[in-house]
């Protein structure tokens, strides 16, 4: 029982890693949409896709 009770912290952590990187994706996407070819994505969007996936370039 105890084991239940210790795992809930970890899914709510989980959960919330899950949404902050949907709503940053969202974000993205949005700004994506936006622009009107993909240079101003590349200058405008490369630093936040980057962060978005840890990624250091794309």
């Amino acid at each position: 029982m105890s084991t239940v009770l210790e795992t809930k912290p970890v899914a709510q952590d989980n959960l919330a890693e899950k949404l902050n990187f949907s709503k940053g994706l969202q974000s993205v996407t949005n700004k994506i949409h936006a622009t009107s070819n993909i240079d101003e994505i590349m200058l405008e969007l490369s630093q936040e896709i980057c962060g978005l996936f840890n990624a250091d370039r794309l």
